[in-house]
């Protein structure tokens, strides 16, 4: 990555800047395409080969988190009431791993095909941005940085939905330029670009200004516009009338969006909550920038000061417009409404590749010959250090989480930490421990006589495995809400979800100690001055609660006594209950079945 952007020798056309300027041909309609040269194309077969292997080659063959489970669960019956995926559902998505499970077995494959697919269409389309203003190479080195940014490889070697969102902001930034360089008409446009958020649905209010302003750009006619309006709105409810209709209809679609976008602003807006919570939530989306461009932002920096010191060339209004439509909408919903993960701000990644590529070529354009050499020298250098960076940090760095929870220390993993996300290898590692040591657990049990129990804090990994185990006795429970129910009996995980995320927290830690009792066939579960109720279906023979770390310590009231802790890790615990008997006996059976081989305990019989 030390070679130089090349800015290609031609004048542009027509436009809202200096004739010659580098910028301006970035939505020239006159502008000549360049070729593609035998290199060019062996490189980029280099950079796919890349993304792939890097990928598949550190991949976890267990799903990683919630909404993991949320889209491997709605291959098989889509439903977003019943988050089959969550709230507001991703059906293209969806469909793409339908389509890729065809290709080969396992349930972390199609999620592997898809994101490769969508992260090398992804790069093809920075290149398709920046090309005719950064040079081939420049447009190569473009993409090889979003490839080796932190947060594009580690999720997509994962089984989330991120990789996603980033071909989603590249494609309909992509489309937007071809409407503005005339090389596409506008309702096909606006058609192309609404079916393409149906593979993020959060794009209708992220990515829909930045399609607009390009449309604007080509300066269509008023017929133009209704017919791209209408092709628009057909490409839309080719995907949301499905959607609505898989969940049931209406009512039930919107009651858990409602009820999921309340829950996101109260755990990320910057205007909820007290003001303790507005400097994390609204620094969080700096660091992760920070991580996923790390040792080019200086670049970046230099790149925009030589180049806003130009006197000569005005910056093009169209591109300012182009790109502030590119980046505000998402950057304020992230700000004041939702940033949980950092896979969220792979809509703006390719923001800043794509703006790294055009502020360097044109700040090159503007330096003499002596000061062009010098600066090739120390993009050499940056870039080199970028990529050393992000090699040793992608195979070494560990989580921060990982050092704060003592009890999930591996032995075998470094002690030291590079980034601020959960990034890497060991970052995926660490992501699916505890959720991979509870099905070795869940394994072990008797689906019909064992009941498993997961307290508040632990829901994630009950998502899990309503997937892994769909035939097991599976409790959600979730005492700070006070939710009365048992999942799968007395209520659908659709309404269970509605009561979960409805409810205040009333500023209660998820770290606080649950005591657990039983007696006359009711499970009783008591978090500070709250109670929940578990009324059994039937006598279970061992009661396994799995809970969060910490607190790391479970009390225990009249009527179960505990008899194993099997090992979970990862910021959690689990303790093997039974129907209270002699501690002797319990004593005698700790032994066996702290290994998973649960089955036979004198004191269950």
């Amino acid at each position: 990555m030390s070679s130089t952007p090349v800015v290609p020798d031609q004048g542009s056309g027509p436009g809202d800047a200096t004739a010659g300027d580098a910028l301006a041909r970035f939505v020239d309609p006159d502008a000549r395409p360049l070729p593609v040269r035998p290199a060019e194309g062996v490189a980029w077969l280099l950079l796919l080969a890349f993304l792939v292997v890097s990928r598949w080659g550190v991949a976890p063959d267990f799903l990683l988190e919630w909404d993991s489970a949320n889209y491997a669960l709605a291959i098989q019956h889509f439903d977003v009431f019943e988050h089959q995926p969550h709230a507001p559902g991703s059906p293209v998505f969806v469909l793409l791993l339908d389509l890729a499970a065809l290709l080969g077995d396992g349930t972390v494959t199609p999620f592997l095909v898809v994101n490769a697919l969508l992260g090398a269409t992804a790069l093809l389309g920075v290149a398709y941005l920046v090309r005719r203003v950064a040079g081939p190479w420049g447009a190569w080195l473009a993409a090889a940085g979003v490839a080796l940014s932190p947060p594009f490889w580690y999720h997509g070697a994962a089984s989330t939905a991120y990789v996603a969102e980033c071909f989603l902001s590249v494609s309909t930034a992509a489309l937007a330029v071809a409407m503005a360089r005339g090389r596409l008409a506008l309702p096909w446009g606006m058609l192309l670009a609404a079916l393409a958020m149906g593979i993020r649905p959060s794009g209708v209010v992220t990515l829909l200004p930045v399609v607009i302003v390009g449309a604007a750009l080509a300066r269509p006619r008023p017929r133009d516009w209704m017919v791209g309006a209408i092709a628009g709105a057909v490409g839309m409810l080719a995907w949301a009338v499905p959607t609505v209709v898989l969940s049931g209809g209406w009512t039930r679609f919107a009651a858990a969006n409602d009820a999921l976008s309340d829950w996101q602003l109260e755990l990320g807006s910057i205007l909820v909550g007290d003001l303790s919570q507005v400097v994390p939530r609204s620094t969080r989306l700096g660091r992760y920038l920070f991580d996923a461009a790390n040792a080019l932002w200086p670049v970046m920096l230099v790149a925009l000061v030589v180049r806003g010191r130009s006197a000569t060339h005005a910056l093009p209004r169209g591109t300012l417009l182009f790109f502030a439509a590119w980046i505000l909408p998402g950057t304020a919903i992230y700000v004041f409404h939702h940033l949980a993960k950092s896979g969220y701000v792979l809509t703006l990644v390719p923001v800043f590749f794509t703006v790294l590529a055009l502020a360097v070529a044109s700040a090159l354009q503007v330096l003499g010959d002596a000061d062009r050499r010098r600066a090739a020298q120390g993009l050499g250098l940056m870039a080199t250090v970028y990529v050393a960076l992000n090699l040793a940090g992608f195979w070494y760095a560990i989580p921060p989480d990982l050092l704060l929870r003592k009890d999930a220390y591996w032995s075998d993993l470094p002690s030291h930490v590079m980034l601020t996300g959960d990034y890497g290898r060991f970052g995926l590692r660490y992501r699916t421990h505890a959720a991979q040591n509870v099905d070795r657990l869940v394994d072990g049990l008797d689906p019909e006589e064992d009941l498993v129990v997961f307290l508040f804090g632990s829901h994630e990994l009950h998502r899990l495995q309503l997937y892994y185990h769909p035939d097991h006795w599976l409790v959600a429970a979730s005492v700070d809400h006070g939710l009365a129910h048992e999942t799968g009996t007395d209520t659908t995980f659709g309404e269970f979800q509605l009561v979960v995320l409805r409810a205040t927290r009333d500023g209660m830690s998820w770290a606080e100690p649950t005591h657990v009792l039983a007696s006359d066939g009711v499970l009783d579960l008591e978090r500070v001055e709250r109670a929940l109720p578990l009324p059994l279906r039937r006598e279970p023979r061992r009661i396994v609660v799995i809970y969060t770390c910490p607190p790391c310590f479970l009390p225990l009231g009249p009527g179960v006594v505990e008899i194993a802790h099997p090992h979970i890790g990862a910021g959690f615990r689990a303790a093997v209950l039974a129907p209270e008997c002699p501690i002797g006996e319990a004593a005698d059976n700790a032994a066996t079945q702290v290994k998973f081989s649960l089955a036979g305990a004198a004191c269950m019989q």
